[in-house]
């Protein structure tokens, strides 16, 4: 069966920079949480927040997918194979799918601040800013020619990306492809969230009895998807299969899911049928895990 298979993986968080590093700090329980230092916030700036060290490249969100996206193409052997396969990156149709909301929102937070203060600043902050951008950027950096698309469905987006990649792939309008998400920290989404109540002053713990909201963060991770016959062909090994994917909305609330988990429902049946498996098949559920009291119990 020429399924769509997984070759390629790269992760920037505030856990670490790869692999290695993030799996380190999963198995000794560290979630990178810590003060926010990226810019003042008097009303949230206690909150702890998953902030990436070591970064000062703007735009945020671009810098955090460039490492990312490197790492992913290194480890499926793209940047390697193309001379040994007589080939160049474009005579490959590999396209990119990204889930990110926040784009260039961070530089153009600073670049609104200083206008109202009077001062200078860099007026080509507005070309910077939608969601597309990011994703037109990587995609021109990395000379992928294939499809490229940016979703923008808030929690969901990168894996809506990884689903819109492998249809992609099924009905044959790329060679491979690159999917999954970056977004760096900004004003709008800590203090919009705080201002909800959802952010929690101590931590992510969901499913706690004493669970009091989310924790913000920034970061990247790719994907490099294909199908299996074309990394038989590059001779990459696959480390995983996606059997299959499914999405909905249940259109409840503006905020908040169906308190009985409608929609996550819908969404895991249709996936199960996607990949013609029975529920008992599944022996790891990937919650989305907020520490909110309704998602926490909806998903539940």
């Amino acid at each position: 069966m020429n399924s769509v298979v997984v070759t390629g993986v790269g992760i920037w968080t505030a856990a670490g920079k790869g692999i290695a590093a993030n799996r380190a700090a999963l198995e000794a329980g560290e979630s990178g949480l810590g003060k926010l230092r990226l810019f003042d916030s008097p009303r949230c700036g206690h909150l702890p927040v998953a902030q990436v060290a070591d970064l000062d490249e703007k735009p945020r969100t671009v810098s955090l997918g460039r490492e990312a996206l490197r790492q992913a193409l290194e480890h499926a052997g793209l940047t390697t194979d193309f001379p040994r396969l007589g080939l160049t990156p474009g005579s490959l149709r590999i396209g990119l799918a990204l889930g990110t909301c926040v784009g260039g929102m961070p530089e153009t937070e600073t670049a609104v601040a200083q206008m109202f203060a009077g001062e200078t600043f860099d007026e080509g902050v507005w070309n910077r800013h939608e969601c597309g951008f990011v994703t037109h950027a990587l995609a021109t950096e990395f000379a992928l020619t294939g499809p490229v698309t940016t979703l923008s469905t808030a929690c969901s987006s990168s894996a809506q990306a990884i689903a819109h990649a492998a249809d992609l792939l099924e009905v044959g309008a790329a060679d491979i492809m690159v999917a999954g998400g970056a977004d760096a920290l900004c004003r709008l989404t800590l203090n919009g969230f705080a201002s909800l109540l959802n952010v929690s002053a101590e931590g992510c713990r969901p499913f706690d009895v004493e669970r009091d909201g989310m924790s913000l963060g920034e970061g990247a991770a790719f994907l490099v998807l294909e199908k299996a016959d074309s990394a038989a062909r590059r001779g990459a090994t696959p480390l995983a299969v996606l059997a299959g994917h499914g999405n909905s909305c249940d259109s409840h609330h503006a905020t908040a899911p169906h308190p009985d988990g409608l929609g996550a429902e819908a969404a895991m049946r249709a996936a199960l049928q996607s990949a013609g498996l029975p529920a008992s098949a599944v022996n790891y559920v990937n919650s989305h895990g907020t520490g909110t009291v309704e998602n926490d119990r909806a998903e539940g």
